[in-house]
């Protein structure tokens, strides 16, 4: 049963290297052996790329002979490049779909030609989101402001009312005081 418990299973990940997983009390994973893939470059459709051709990868692909053990890849590898070094001017884009990929100039020009379409789309669509949030924003807008108007002017005629109550309790006061005032004038005459 010890025996059942220490499996062990082998499989092949997606880069052609072999994975050992042993289960049970040991559990530890393994890598083989790297293999390389070489994917064709096509003429892709990418709205994001600012001028010259789009570049894509195709799924036509050749496996380079000869895995490498995982250590020593990492070992020879050369250094990650940046984001910035892996850009390809448009120059050079052009350059490796026509001499390595055999892609016809007349075809890149009309893949430029539907991306720009595709752009030109993306800022119209954009724009009148900026047009509807704008004009969300100002209706938005005048509502707070009508709803601060009326705060405003509730506020002014409860001031009112109150001076109003105010000045008619003064009033009021003053005519009992004036009637009490007579009376005892009258009670000395």
């Amino acid at each position: 049963q010890g025996e059942d418990l220490r499996l062990l299973l082998s499989s092949s990940n997606d880069v052609g290297g072999e994975i050992r997983h042993y289960l049970g009390d040991k559990k530890r994973v393994s890598f083989g052996t790297v293999s390389v893939r070489e994917y064709e470059r096509i003429l892709g459709d990418n709205p994001s790329c600012p001028n010259g051709p789009p570049m894509g990868i195709g799924w036509r692909y050749n496996v380079l002979p000869d895995g490498i053990d995982v250590e020593k890849y990492e070992w020879n590898r050369p250094p990650r490049r940046s984001h910035y070094q892996l850009r390809l001017t448009s120059f050079e884009r052009e350059t490796m779909l026509r001499e390595e990929w055999g892609i016809p100039r007349q075809t890149m020009k009309t893949a430029q030609h539907e991306l720009r379409q595709i752009q030109q789309n993306r800022n119209k669509s954009y724009k009148g989101r900026r047009t509807e949030n704008g004009q969300l924003l100002m209706e938005h807008s005048r509502k707070q402001f009508i709803r601060l108007l009326k705060r405003r002017s509730e506020q002014r005629e409860q001031t009112n009312l109150w001076e109003e109550a105010e000045q008619y309790a003064l009033a009021k006061e003053k005519r009992k005081n004036n009637a009490t005032y007579s009376c005892s004038a009258k009670e000395i005459s």
